[in-house]
């Protein structure tokens, strides 16, 4: 049992950072300026998303669009809690 519930903690831990290096990327490219270098880091950060929560880009896109899809992607990220679903119950992780 004690060996489960440190996987869990440790899987919460490495969950909870991924999606917190997710969201300070996301702020780093809704912040920069340069154009080339918010494209680039927009693709990477679609790149970190699981399949389900991908971003289809369009062939043509402008700053404009880059913020709003960022900024709903926060606001999502903010809102759910990737780690919150993992529990050990009955010596098993869930």
């Amino acid at each position: 049992m004690k060996y489960e519930y440190i996987l869990c903690y440790i899987i919460k831990i490495m969950i909870y950072n991924s999606t917190n290096n997710v969201k300070n990327m996301i702020k780093r490219c809704i912040y920069e300026e340069n154009i080339n270098k918010k494209i680039k880091l927009f693709f990477k950060i679609n790149s970190l998303l699981p399949k389900e929560s991908k971003i289809h880009i369009p062939s043509f896109i402008t700053n404009d669009y880059i913020n709003k899809v960022l900024y709903k992607l926060d606001e999502k990220l903010t809102s759910r809690t990737f780690y919150d679903h993992l529990v050990l119950k009955d010596n098993k992780i869930y």
